[in-house]
C-alpha cells in the first residue's frame, strides 16, 4: 500500500496524469505481490515472516526512493493534484471501491472459482484430493489482493493528499486486516467496517472545524484503540479460513 502510494504520486508529478498514477500503483502491487506469492505460495515460505519482511522494505524502499526522485530533484515536496470528485462530490475512487463489494462477494460466492478459493482457504489437502490446484488458486488471490493495496495506496496519495510523506499510510493496512476480522471474512460486513473506521478518521477535522478543544493526538489514536477494543469483543466470533497463514505443501 505504501508503494503504491508511492509510485502512484511519483508517476503523477513526473507525467503529471493521475489516471496513469493510479494504473502504476496498481501495477507496483503486482509486483509485490509477484515475488511475495512466489515465496508464500509455491516455495512454502511463513507468510507471517514474508509479510513483515515486505512491510519493512516497503517503508525503507520509499522513503529512500522519495528523498532520491522527489527531495533531492525538486528542492521540496511538490503537489501531484488529486483525481477530481465525480457523484455526489466523492471520490471516483471511493466509488470504485464501494462498486468492487459486489463483485468481490458474487466471486466468491457464486463463481466456481470462488468456491476453489474458500476450499484452499480452509482445507487445501481436501480441495487438492478433489482435483483442485492450490498453487494456481492460491497465486492469483495474492496478486489481486495486493493489486488492490497498490490501488488503496494510490487512492490515498493522489486521490486525496494530492501529496507523499514518509509512512503517510501510517498502519492503515493493519487497520484493514482488523476490518476483515471484524467482519468475520464478509466483504459486505467489510464495507460498514470500512465506513466506520472512515468515520472515526473524519472526527479529527469535524472537531476542529467546529472549534471543539480535543487534541489532536487524541483523535489520531482514536482509530487504533476502536480496533483494539472491537478485536478484543469480537474474537471469539471470528471465524477465520482453516489454513489461513499456513503454507501448502504436496505430499508425494
Amino acid at each position: 500500500m505504501l508503494m503504491g502510494a508511492f509510485t502512484s504520486y511519483l508517476t503523477a508529478v513526473y507525467l503529471g496524469n493521475l489516471w496513469l498514477g493510479i494504473l502504476v500503483g496498481i501495477l507496483t502491487g503486482l509486483l509485490f505481490g509477484l515475488i511475495i506469492a512466489v515465496f508464500t505460495v509455491f516455495l512454502g515460505y511463513s507468510q507471517i515472516v514474508v509479510g513483515i519482511g515486505f512491510n519493512i522494505l516497503g517503508i525503507g524502499l520509499s522513503s529512500f526512493l522519495f528523498i532520491k526522485l522527489i527531495t533531492d530533484v525538486y528542492g521540496r515536496v511538490p503537489s501531484s493534484g488529486t483525481i477530481p470528485p465525480a457523484l455526489f462530490s466523492v471520490s471516483p475512487l471511493t466509488l470504485l471501491a464501494i462498486a468492487l463489494v459486489p463483485v468481490v462477494w458474487f466471486l466468491l460466492f457464486k463463481t466456481s472459482f470462488g468456491l476453489k478459493i474458500r476450499a484452499v482457504g480452509d482445507n487445501p489437502e481436501a480441495a487438492d484430493a478433489s482435483g483442485i490446484n492450490v498453487y494456481k488458486t492460491r497465486f492469483p488471490c495474492v496478486l489481486l489482493a495486493t493489486a488492490f493495496a497498490g490501488l488503496a495506496g494510490g487512492s490515498l496519495s493522489i486521490g486525496t493528499t494530492g501529496l507523499f510523506t514518509h509512512g503517510m499510510t501510517a498502519a492503515r493496512g493493519f487497520l484493514a486486516i482488523s476490518v476483515v476480522i471484524l467482519s468475520n471474512w464478509s466483504p459486505a460486513k467489510a464495507l460498514f467496517g470500512a465506513l466506520l473506521f472512515g468515520f472515526i478518521y473524519s472526527l479529527q477535522a469535524t472537531f476542529q472545524s467546529y472549534g471543539i478543544p480535543v487534541p489532536y493526538q487524541i483523535m489520531l489514536t482514536l482509530p487504533y484503540v476502536t480496533a483494539i477494543i472491537a478485536l478484543f469483543v469480537a474474537s471469539r466470533r471470528a471465524k477465520a479460513p482453516g489454513a489461513l497463514m499456513t503454507p501448502y505443501v504436496k505430499r508425494k
